[in-house]
């Protein structure tokens, strides 16, 4: 759905046309229509964080699925485990498990968003933890990340795009240009509590 929404600038109008549509291919219920649009707007409009003013209505530019590939050599699970410090080393996660590999890694970022000059990784998550935003805490986004290795994710994205900054800005500073990273766990998002249902982070890109 949020692949299809010509975000930023877009209206109502073109919202409910969207929902309408992707419901209809999907041979899904019409009445869902509303849900949805609801969902697309709280979700365009809930601040990252403080800054109210961070958050995708505020775009200036939006690049979806933006494709990315990374050189990796030798790569193995114990280094990669060891390399990702986003989440709290007292929650349980489960072990990365997988044979040396070398080569490269291909992957796609869900959006990467520009915002009052700061670039971040935007990630959509459609978890169910419970029926209301408010269940949507922290303290829930933490364990939904750490059950799914979204840790492992973002770490992999985050490099990702700050090479691709690197490259591609002239003066590019990391703490100043990159934002950092928000997964949007859509159905926590009220429209308006800031970081509600947002799970968000600014590693240290440099040290990745």
């Amino acid at each position: 759905l949020f692949e299809r929404l010509p975000l930023p600038q877009i209206d109502t109008a073109q919202v409910e046309r969207v929902c309408e549509q992707t419901l209809a291919e999907a041979g899904l219920d019409a009445n869902w229509r509303e849900t949805l649009v609801a969902l697309v707007q709280d979700t365009l409009a809930t601040p990252f964080g403080d800054d109210a003013g961070t958050c995708l209505a505020r775009a200036t530019k939006l690049v979806p699925e933006m494709e990315f590939m990374l050189a990796v050599d030798s790569l193995d699970a114990v280094a990669l485990d060891d390399a990702v410090a986003l989440l709290s080393p007292d929650l349980v996660k489960p072990s990365l498990s997988f044979a040396q590999v070398e080569g490269m890694l291909r992957g796609f970022i869900d959006v990467v968003a520009e915002i009052d000059g700061r670039y971040w990784l935007v990630d959509y998550k459609s978890n169910w933890l419970g029926n209301t935003p408010d269940v949507y805490q922290q303290s829930a986004l933490d364990q939904s990340v750490a059950e799914h290795r979204y840790d492992v994710q973002a770490s992999i994205y985050a490099v990702a795009l700050h090479r691709y900054l690197a490259r591609t800005i002239s003066d590019y500073d990391a703490t100043h240009h990159f934002g950092g990273v928000a997964y949007l766990f859509l159905r926590g998002m009220d429209g308006h509590t800031a970081g509600q249902g947002v799970w968000m982070r600014q590693p240290d890109v440099v040290t990745l």
